[in-house]
């Protein structure tokens, strides 16, 4: 497993399981997984007490 794989388990495994992951690449899929990674991180930053401006 890479360095990346074992700081970010739960990232590597959602790639992997992704929509089309295996097999050619979805858009429609890929710019979800994206937006899901995105707001997530928002939240978690928000909850940490992360000003917005």
């Amino acid at each position: 497993m890479s360095v990346f794989g074992r700081q970010y388990p739960a990232m590597v495994r959602k790639a992997t399981m992704a929509p089309g992951a295996s097999h050619g690449c979805d858009l429609d899929a890929a710019f979800g997984f994206v937006l899901d990674i995105l707001l997530d991180g928002f939240k978690w930053l928000r909850k940490a007490g992360w000003p917005s401006v």
